[in-house]
């Protein structure tokens, strides 16, 4: 990410001019010196080449160029933008500005037509974000203090916490906010191929991030997204060294943020605009998603020991997983017109069920491969008759 935004700040090309107020005037060969402007025209001519140095000067009045200032060639920022945007649009992620890389506010017009983000480490960038970005700021610092803090929450739209004493002690005022700002952890994969111990936020004895052996497993309740940065310098190929020790030590966390989500709060979410409104359904439906958190802690730390023990893989699960709503929620929605009036009384039940099989200790089978495939298909072409059933009522009402 780094070496990406550095190169945007480079590609700027900001010139400085400093010409001492000769900015203008003409050359006294008499007089000698040094020509006004001569390396601001070399500079030009070596980013814009043209067939001669009389159309360089064409380009820019300089009279009309106040001293000292910066030019930014805005053609070739353009450029430089829309590669980036099609590196965000074809990898399917977000790209976000970094203030250190790149801070010329008065160009932040053109760059918030291509990254739209930009991150902040102080109230100040956060502020900055708010006001010429025209956006919330990405918000990372490795301390904050109960003065700048609600500053920094009314400016930003993500903030990230560099330790987990650190969550718990502002994580009070995020809630008493609203819970409007998403909150991030920054962890530490202890891997990095920067070199220089100076510039590795990785070394030995490094407090920039949460270790994977004081996560227990498990995430506190309020983080939603995980933050790491090992790189300076580096290449999309140390990036990708860099993901592969990420994953592995903190894979299971990040299955399970993607699992409660996917599996537990999104069937909830259904469940609800189905109709699942009343006191009843609503208890259900927190007894859902509670039974789903309480499988996943629960998997992570069992899995963290069975994996120190053996290297083979888990042949059982140790209770109902909490994928398998992705199969017990379309087969009920696609049965749904065979159940008439007892529809809601179905997915109370089917809801209720589930959560108290995550919960209970039993063993279950992991199905082979050609089973798999066969509850894959199944819930395939349940969904499948669920889009065309809406397609043709749809179709109906035109």
């Amino acid at each position: 990410m780094l070496p990406v935004l550095w190169r945007i700040s480079f590609s700027c090309l900001c010139v400085l001019i400093w010409t001492n107020g000769s900015l203008g005037k003409k050359y006294d060969k008499k007089k000698g010196g040094d020509k006004p402007c001569s390396c601001f025209s070399l500079f030009i001519m070596y980013l814009c080449p043209t067939e001669s140095k009389k159309n360089t000067y064409r380009m820019i009045d300089f009279n009309m160029i106040p001293s000292p200032c910066y030019v930014m060639e805005e053609e070739l920022l353009r450029r430089n933008l829309s590669l980036i945007k099609s590196v965000k649009e074809r990898a399917g992620v977000n790209v976000i500005l970094a203030f250190k890389a790149f801070a010329m506010w008065k160009a932040f017009p053109i760059v918030r037509e291509y990254i739209p983000y930009s991150t902040a480490s102080s109230k100040f960038e956060a502020r900055l974000a708010f006001e010429e970005m025209g956006s919330r700021a990405h918000t990372y610092s490795p301390a904050y203090t109960e003065a700048d803090f609600p500053e920094i929450l009314r400016y930003s739209s993500h903030v990230t916490f560099n330790s987990l004493t650190q969550f718990e002690r502002f994580y009070p005022m995020v809630q008493a906010d609203g819970n409007r700002v998403s909150c991030g952890l920054r962890i530490n994969p202890e891997y990095s191929d920067v070199k220089t111990d100076l510039y590795n936020p990785c070394a030995p004895g490094s407090r920039m991030g949460v270790v994977s052996d004081l996560l227990d497993g498990q995430l506190p309740d309020g983080v939603e997204g995980l933050h790491f940065h090992t790189l300076c310098e580096s290449s999309s190929y140390d990036l990708e060294k860099t993901l592969g020790e990420v994953e592995k030590r903190f894979g299971i966390q990040i299955d399970s943020l993607s699992d409660i989500v996917c599996f537990g709060v999104a069937p909830a979410v259904l469940c609800y605009c189905f109709g699942m409104r009343g006191v009843i359904g609503v208890a259900i439906l927190m007894f859902y998603v509670l039974a789903g958190l309480i499988r996943l802690a629960w998997f992570n730390v069992m899995e963290e020991q069975r994996q120190e023990e053996t290297a083979e893989k888990r042949e059982c699960y140790q209770g109902l997983p909490i994928t398998s709503m992705a199969i017990a929620l379309p087969l009920v929605v696609v049965l749904k017109p065979f159940l008439g009036c007892e529809f809601m009384l179905a997915m109370h039940v089917v809801m209720l069920v589930v959560g108290i099989l995550f919960i209970t200790n039993f063993k279950l089978k992991k199905p082979k491969n050609v089973t798999m495939g066969a509850i894959v298909a199944v819930v395939a072409m349940a969904v499948i008759a669920i889009l065309v059933r809406h397609y043709m009522r749809y179709m109906s009402m035109m």
